[in-house]
């Protein structure tokens, strides 16, 4: 019985280091294809010795080939190279159907494929037309070539299975075969197949580079309606972009101002969600130093770094962890173009607030650091307008101190101030988790839901939701409320209790609304009627206004 696999494979653990070179030659022949794996099947042992006559280099010729190298080595010559128009071919032999079918699928189960076979038509058992057939099932990509010796029905009921795209993938010819007609049509099989892999690797290829670059335009656009003084948005942003561009589930942006003592900002997802100091995981890691320093992507495995720089100044970088392997080949350009668009973001960000530093100077409350009333009045607006294509969901919350008066009267101004200071960090951070939790939710909305806190005067306070509804503002005020009322504030060593009553308002508005003064004033009215009716009605409380009256949440 003829064996069923037969591989060759040179041993180099004996080679000399004059035969390097030789070996080398021949395996630079051989990578011309990437699958040559051939699988002959024929009950007859004299046509499978045949097919491996002609289409294997022999013992000879390898050791021919050692020696011719050795002697150009010495001379300078590397003419000889014996059979250098046969290539290396894997061969597999199958005397049976059955046998053939097994072999196919240890091949597939090993994660290795078989380009092309030859099939002889009459076999006991299985005959060559149920061969192919079953062997299409497994791998449609197969090219078959029909060796038969009759001219019967067989090619006629073969050609059937290789009807429609798959037509170029049958061959035939007639027994007894000639050598050169069997090495060209091997040569032929095998060329055809990894042509077709190479065409659909380009167009795979190509379908990736639109994907990727469609995602760029899309996610440059998303953050483009970013505001310019939002730079952690900005930050937040593009690391969830850049996470969704390489379909990863964990990974941190820094960035580091240009200025000492100013504030680095960072962002952690996944596993980095909530750490500290994500800033020393850059500057201790050599891959981060390094990429910095060349300003461009790196690229280990499932993990990519992403510097953000600009000629000579560092803004941050990003790390990432993908849940594959980054495809170097495909991946790395549309990485070096997003990259280079978000730092031209970045840039807009930073140059617009130089610009507008003076600005907001003028428009902050110097006690809290909130907003003041000059910016709803110069600001806000043109904000809404920007960030509203057609129509947004606003929410606006009125916030009073409770008996605030009282806390003056007994405990002093300086406790008043304190009570002030408290409420401002309170609205601080409800805002920034706020709009932290919309950009994680939605993140079509990056860059539409920046929530602002504002102090418009003595203890009145004011926050504005954008693309908020009404259930969502109901939960920020009710947070807004009881962080208020925790703990109070503690001046002199004493806890000193405070309380705040909200009122609300949330509605869809559009942009004939926005640009009408009066209706956009209309909305702080509704918010501050419903929070008239929170004093009336027991104070430390929310009430929302809706259609002409009051509700409690």
């Amino acid at each position: 019985m003829y064996s069923w696999l037969w591989r060759k494979k040179h041993n180099n653990s004996n080679v000399g280091p004059n035969q390097h070179s030789a070996i080398l030659q021949q395996n630079t022949m051989m990578n011309t294809w990437h699958c040559r794996t051939i699988l002959c099947v024929d009950d007859e042992e004299s046509v499978l010795e045949s097919y491996r006559q002609v289409l294997s280099i022999s013992e000879e010729d390898t050791e021919l080939a050692d020696i011719l190298a050795m002697a150009d080595e010495r001379s300078g010559d590397s003419s000889h190279t014996p059979k250098d128009d046969v290539p290396n071919y894997t061969l597999l032999f199958a005397d049976s159907g059955a046998k053939a079918i097994e072999i196919l699928r240890t091949e597939m189960a090993a994660g290795r494929r078989v380009a092309a076979g030859f099939f002889d038509m009459r076999m006991p058992g299985m005959d060559g037309y149920e061969t192919i057939k079953a062997l299409l099932e497994l791998d449609v990509d197969l090219v078959c070539t029909v060796v038969t010796a009759y001219t019967d029905r067989s090619v006629t009921q073969i050609r059937e299975l290789f009807s429609g795209s798959h037509q170029d993938q049958l061959l035939y010819f007639k027994k007894p075969f000639a050598p050169e007609e069997l090495a060209q049509s091997a040569l032929n099989m095998i060329s055809s197949w990894n042509n077709k892999r190479r065409v659909e690797e380009y167009m795979r290829a190509i379908e990736k580079h639109k994907h990727g670059l469609s995602h760029i335009l899309h996610a440059v656009g998303i953050l483009s309606c970013v505001p310019p003084h939002s730079l952690q948005s900005m930050l937040t942003g593009l690391l969830f972009q850049f996470m969704a561009f390489l379909e990863a589930d964990h990974g941190f942006a820094v960035f580091w101002p240009n200025k000492d003592g100013q504030k680095k900002l960072q962002y952690g997802i996944g596993r980095f969600e909530n750490q500290e100091n994500l800033h020393h995981l850059v500057e201790e890691n050599p891959d981060f130093k390094s990429s910095l320093q060349i300003n461009r992507c790196h690229i280990a495995d499932n993990v990519c770094f992403v510097p953000l720089v600009s000629q000579a100044q560092q803004f941050g970088a990003m790390y990432i962890e993908a849940k594959r392997t980054v495809d170097i080949r495909i991946d790395r350009g549309l990485l070096e173009i997003f990259k280079t668009q978000m730092v031209q973001l970045i840039l807009n960000s930073l140059y617009h607030q130089q610009a507008m530093m003076s600005e907001e100077e003028s428009i902050t409350d110097p006690l809290t650091g909130l907003y003041n009333r000059r910016f709803l009045m110069k600001v806000w607006r043109h904000e809404l307008v920007r960030s509203t294509t057609t129509h947004m969901q606003l929410s606006v919350l009125m916030i009073d101190l409770d008996d605030f008066k009282k806390v003056n009267d007994t405990y002093g101004h300086e406790a008043g101030d304190a009570a002030l200071r408290k409420v401002g960090n309170v609205l601080r951070l409800a805002v920034r988790s706020c709009d932290l939790l919309g950009l994680g939710k939605n993140l079509e909305n990056i860059g539409k839901t920046d929530q602002y806190a504002l102090r418009l005067g003595g203890e009145e306070f004011c926050v504005i939701l954008m693309n908020t509804n009404g259930s969502g503002a109901q939960q920020v005020a009710e947070r807004i409320r009881a962080n208020i009322a925790k703990g109070g504030f503690i001046h002199k060593g004493e806890e000193v209790p405070l309380f705040a009553s909200i009122g609300g308002w949330s509605g869809d508005v559009d942009l004939l609304e926005l640009n009408d003064d009066d209706q956009l004033e209309s909305y702080i009215d509704y918010a501050d009627k419903a929070l008239y009716h929170a004093k009336s009605t027991g104070k430390n409380r929310v009430v929302f206004y809706t259609d002409g009256m009051t509700w409690k949440t």
